[in-house]
């Protein structure tokens, strides 16, 4: 006796999906790096508003340089308040404020996506890939550290290299 092609799909179909019916149901339905993709979402919104309030203050910073009244001597009280004067002129103020606004909101959210644990290639990558738009080389080397601390929890090997003693 043969089995008919629309039996065999079924057994196949019965025999992949029985060993996923013993998988608690959480963990079938939480792709892996969910916590991590969610924050590069957020990321990816974050450096987006960060760059868009960058280039109008870029603007305003050149407009106000240009200004004749802004003083040459750059330094004391006065040319503070002339600069301040003008800033609020040029409305490089509240620019700023946006821009220093949208930084804070990157760096929150670089600093939660280096405490959350990779599961996968995806979490590694985003770890490495989340700097803010003029990031420090300690930011590198933190992110460097967070990521390679998940390859070594993910494959079980350890990258420590044992230099000779001196």
């Amino acid at each position: 006796m043969t089995i008919q092609n629309s039996t065999r799909r079924q057994l196949l179909k019965a025999a992949i999906a029985a060993p996923v019916l013993t998988i608690p149901a959480v963990a079938v339905a939480a792709p892996a790096d969910a916590e991590l993709r969610r924050l590069w979402t957020g990321y990816l919104a974050a450096m987006r508003l960060y760059d868009e309030t960058r280039i109008p203050l870029e603007a305003a910073d050149r407009a106000m340089m240009a200004d004749p009244e802004l003083p040459s001597v750059r330094s004391g009280e006065s040319f503070r308040r002339k600069f301040d004067r003008l800033s609020e002129k040029h409305g490089r103020t509240a620019l700023w404020e946006r821009w220093s606004a949208a930084g804070s909101a990157v760096r929150e959210i670089v600093d939660v996506i280096r405490a959350t644990p990779a599961e996968s290639l995806f979490g590694i990558g985003v770890k490495l890939n989340a700097m803010e738009g003029d990031p420090d080389p300690e930011d590198f080397e933190t992110a460097v550290h967070s990521a390679v601390d998940d390859i070594e929890r993910l494959t079980g090997n350890a990258f420590t290299v044992p230099w000779p003693a001196a």
